[in-house]
């Protein structure tokens, strides 16, 4: 399923993006960090930083916690909007659950002060 929905997710496939979620659910696949991510991802280059904001909710309502991969997609995405509270805020969070900066960080931060 993860992979299909990484496909839809990179062709902009909101509908079916969807679609494949409410499937996996009815099927009794939950929906996985993996599966987060790629949503994460898909909102992201859509610049949809609202959207990233109710996956990371759903994320916490399903007792998943974000990992450095999530966090970098936030991070790309505030970068990309310019919003320079938002990358604050996701530095903040990422120290705050135990993740370093990487080369990811580093490369998005690098970006958009630049």
């Amino acid at each position: 399923y993860n992979t299909l929905l990484a496909i839809y997710g990179r062709h902009q496939q909101t509908a079916r993006v969807q679609q494949l979620c409410l499937e996996m659910l009815e099927t009794g696949f939950p929906l996985d960090l993996t599966t987060y991510n790629t949503l994460l991802s898909m909102h992201c280059k859509a610049g949809d930083v609202a959207q990233l904001e109710v996956v990371m909710e759903a994320m916490h309502h399903n007792r998943l916690k974000p990992d450095a991969v999530s966090f970098n997609i936030l991070l790309n995405a505030y970068c990309k909007a310019k919003n320079f509270e938002g990358i604050q805020e996701v530095i903040s969070l990422m120290q705050a659950h135990g993740h370093d900066a990487d080369l990811y960080t580093y490369h998005s931060l690098v970006d958009v002060y630049s």
